[in-house]
């Protein structure tokens, strides 16, 4: 799809259901209950606009009356979903839902009044942005059927305008003073009541308790509380018969059985955001101004309305490029306002009401008579914290800040005096407000907003009404995007990628976006202890277990019949463990191994070890290592198991069946395996108090080569090339090395405190070794291997140089590469790209509890920055 801009789907009703509401955004309809599949798809290229019609295939259509001789700005619905509104840049055409013109309305002489370069709608209004920053306002008439031009005063448009929108509010947040600060002040107060009801007297000073014993006549509150319960009851009855109407309705059988719902009258808003960088909301249809924030492009904390315009011009040029103000929610809508800046990061606030005057040591509060704040709105805006970077960082020739690849382009102005041909001022003024935000209403599900873009990402509120960004990075660059519901694709979306392909894709209906991240669970009906992926054959190898009836064994370990055993003996249950081979395409099992009774595996590792196989000398295997456990009086044994993956003719009808386990190496050693690891090829076992270093010759048999002995046993190992980081379930951390010829393991360094270690890995800062370590008590303690430092006695102690607390256990450890954006070259005029990744370093993820926690390098010049930075200000104010 070459050429394409944007694209739009509308789903258009018949005319007889124009006084019916369609279906709030975000519900869930089945087609067979009367759901409505979108019926146009419109696809708007530089010099044209292409109309296909969405049933059992995708066709253009030819003899319809929408305009097709150049791009398209937008396309909506109107009157209920009967009607069809396209905006192009210089004329409005409404249409039925069969595609038939009904009324046009062209913008005569557009090089003087301005093209359109922006409309957006909301049934019944229509605003439109001109490309000299004037607005304009379109409303339709229900009973005609037609729209018309609605007033506005002048002074709208005394200021250019850079991007608009309509917001309609059906939560009753967004309401003046004058209206919400009665129910504002009855539930305060309702609250108050409600709570001294549950005040104890150990919480009350002298005062406060004599006149709470006042109130209820009493000598012990809690007491009478207990005794009489209706004593709530008949206070929660006082509050109620005192409430305010407005609040409350009458209490009746019908709408306590909800047979009668009560429906709000939706209030509409226009949010402009001006060339001075101020944001304004207008209430509609009368353009009265309820809010107004002078510097919104600095994006503050706190957006806080200012009553007058009195010394609020600014002369920095504008970043905000869009804007929109839109209800987010699943089971309850609340505002966001959303805003894109000319280098594509994204911005959010949240709306919440406030009453001015409520809050005396409010920081924002101005000084404002009681009569100029009356008609203002009650709202304010915080901006919501979010760490998604959306732009493309590379660094400019300035100030080594990241921008965006495109604002290294200078623009040589922004006047639009300078075209003196009106499809370049349009042309123009479209590059400026590409529209790349864009909501959607029922998507899986899920309402929201999609941010189109170099990394697009989505904007969704799930179950738990909290606002979460997802990422989208499976097909690069996203240019436009729409939902779409069609037979074929219920619920789903169309893209167009930066290859010019117009993909229809879905939200899988599997995964869970209330987390952070998106979340998918696989039931497994049973206990995992380890998982390993092997990257050779793109499969996960997990460690299982289910209980099972404990079985009774002789002197000699042999099972007792069941005609032997007391039938009153209540046994405990056991476990059987098991290695299970899972694909991750279906996201079952395709091969299993059994263990052998009271056999249980502590350890699961993918190991890459020497084999003559291969024509590089290695491959990945399956490690895993166990322990028997039968009581205190048997002596403990354990076993090392080598499987390979193997590739096998798959099982019909199910193609995913094409690996199996083939156990390739069985030793049984004297101990439990606790933990394992490679290194340089050979197989590390911590068997008790030993650790051993064994060559896995001919495919078939481990031969042991080198072995140490520690103090208590090891429970985590993990090696860095001939370096090996153990840690001892009481005796701290060693560290130690392997010599292959002659082959021997050397004590390199160690901690000689005491120290419960749960997990340790390794972090890298060139030309430094450091060793992260938690323990048992929640703690994460940083070593360093400094052989230079006289502390370590040339290196045989390792330096502490920190820990800290995190507030739960730290189960497992990943180091991974660091990857850093430097500057390769001098910046040469024309090239796209300044940086290249450096992964010298390394950072490190934990798990710890429920959480994910990342450690990484700062170094101290950066750490001494901010107060570097501080100390001038204070020097030079």
């Amino acid at each position: 799809m070459e050429d394409c801009t944007n694209i739009w789907t509308v789903s258009c009703r018949d005319s007889m259901f124009a006084g019916i509401p369609m279906e709030s955004p975000g519900s869930k309809i089945d087609s067979n209950d009367g759901d409505i599949f979108d019926k146009y798809l419109f696809i708007s290229k530089k010099d044209k606009t292409m109309v296909l019609g969405c049933g059992e295939e995708l066709q253009e259509l030819q003899q319809t009356d929408f305009y097709t001789d150049g791009p398209t700005i937008t396309v909506g619905s109107l009157l209920n979903g009967t009607r069809i509104l396209q905006v192009y840049d210089h004329g409005l055409r409404l249409l039925d839902n069969e595609g038939k013109l009904t009324q046009l309305i062209p913008i005569d002489e557009p090089f003087e009044k301005g093209l359109i370069v922006f409309a957006h709608i909301v049934d019944p209004f229509v605003l439109l942005l001109f490309d000299n920053g004037d607005i304009s306002l379109m409303k339709v008439n229900e009973k005609t059927k037609i729209i018309e031009f609605h007033s506005r005063p002048e002074r709208i448009n005394v200021i250019p305008t850079v991007s608009c929108c309509i917001y309609r509010d059906d939560t009753e947040l967004f309401s003046l003073v004058k209206d919400a600060t009665p129910k504002f002040s009855f539930l305060k107060s309702d609250k108050k009541r409600k709570m001294s009801v549950h005040l104890s007297p150990m919480n009350l000073d002298d005062d406060e308790f004599d006149d709470l014993c006042k109130g209820f006549q009493t000598q012990n509150l809690n007491e009478n509380i207990d005794a009489n319960p209706e004593n709530k009851m008949e206070i929660d009855t006082e509050v109620k018969s005192n409430e305010s109407p407005r609040v409350l309705d009458e209490v009746n059988e019908e709408n306590v059985s909800g047979k009668v719902e009560k429906l709000e009258e939706a209030t509409y808003w226009c949010t402009l955001f001006k060339q001075d960088g101020s944001l304004e909301i207008f209430k509609l249809p009368d353009f009265d101004e309820v809010f107004l924030f002078p510097h919104f492009d600095l994006s503050p904390a706190v957006l806080f309305d200012f009553a007058s315009r009195q010394n609020l011009n600014s002369t920095q040029k504008s970043e905000i490029k869009e804007i929109l103000l839109i209800n987010f929610g699943k089971r309850s809508k609340e505002p966001y306002l959303i805003a894109r800046t000319s280098v594509g990061d994204i911005i959010i606030y949240k709306a919440y009401q406030y009453i001015p005057g409520s809050d005396v040591f409010d920081p924002y509060q101005k000084s404002q008579s009681q009569a100029e704040l009356s008609g203002r709105l009650a709202i304010r805006f915080s901006r919501v914290s979010q760490e998604y970077i959306s732009r493309d960082t590379i660094y400019s020739d300035i100030h080594d800040k990241p921008v965006s690849k495109r604002s290294t382009q200078q623009e040589n102005s922004n006047d639009m005096n300078q075209f003196n041909d009106a499809s370049e001022r349009q042309n123009f003024r479209l590059g400026q407000i590409t529209r790349k935000i864009i909501p959607f209403s029922n998507i899986s599900g899920y309402n929201g907003v999609f941010i189109a873009g170099i990394k697009p990402a989505w904007l969704l509120v799930a179950n738990n009404n909290f606002l979460r960004l997802h990422p989208m990075s499976a097909d690069g660059e996203i240019k436009c995007f729409t939902q779409f519901h069609n037979v074929h694709c219920k619920r789903g979306f169309l893209y167009a990628n930066h290859e010019n392909n117009l993909r229809l894709s879905g939200l899988p209906s599997d995964f869970r976006y209330d987390m952070e991240w998106p979340v998918k669970k696989i039931p497994l009906r049973r206990t995992g202890y380890g998982v390993e992926y092997h990257a050779e054959m793109q499969v996960y190898a997990l460690a299982t277990s289910i209980p099972v009836e404990f079985i009774l064994g002789d002197e000699n370990e042999d099972p007792i019949n069941d005609a032997e055993q007391d039938r009153d003996q209540l046994l405990p249950e056991t476990l059987k463990f098991s290695l299970e081979l899972i694909s991750p395409v279906t996201w079952e099992t395709v091969d299993r191994y059994d263990f052998m009774e009271d056999e249980q595996i502590l350890c699961i590792k993918c190991v890459n070890l020497q084999t003559k196989s291969t024509s590089s000398g290695r491959k990945s295997f399956i490690a895993v290592g166990t322990g028997f456990f039968r009581g205190e009086d048997v002596g403990m044994r354990g076993n090392v198991y080598v499987f390979e993956i193997i590739e096998v003719v798959p099982e019909p009808d199910n193609p995913q069946t094409n690996h199996k386990y083939k156990l390739l190496c069985h030793e049984e050693v004297k101990g439990s395996v606790t933990a394992i690891c490679d290194v340089k090829g050979y197989l590390l076992t911590c068997v008790g108090p030993k650790i051993f270093i064994r060559a896995f010759e001919d495919n078939d048999r481990l031969i042991s080569v080198a072995f140490i002995d520690i103090q208590i046993y090891g429970n985590s190992v993990v090696s860095v090339k001939d370096y090996i980081l153990l840690g001892d379930v009481y005796k701290s951390v060693w560290f130690l090395g392997f010599q292959e010829e002659p082959a021997k393991l050397i004590l390199v360094g160690k901690d000689y405190h005491s120290l419960e270690v749960s997990c340790l890995n390794y972090l890298i800062d060139e030309p430094m070794l450091y060793i992260a370590v938690a323990d048992m008590d929640k703690n994460i303690h940083l070593f360093q291997y400094a052989p230079y430092n006289v502390q370590s006695f040339s290196g045989q102690k390792l330096i502490r140089r920190g820990d800290f607390h995190v507030g739960a256990q730290v189960k497992t450890m990943l180091s991974m590469p660091k990857k850093e954006l430097v500057r390769n070259s001098p910046i040469e005029q024309g090239s796209s790209r300044y940086l290249e990744e450096d992964t010298s370093g390394s950072k490190l993820l934990c798990l710890c509890g429920k959480s994910m926690e990342e450690i990484k390098f700062i170094y101290e010049s950066r750490i001494l920055f901010p107060d570097l930075i501080r100390v001038l200000i204070i020097r030079n104010p």
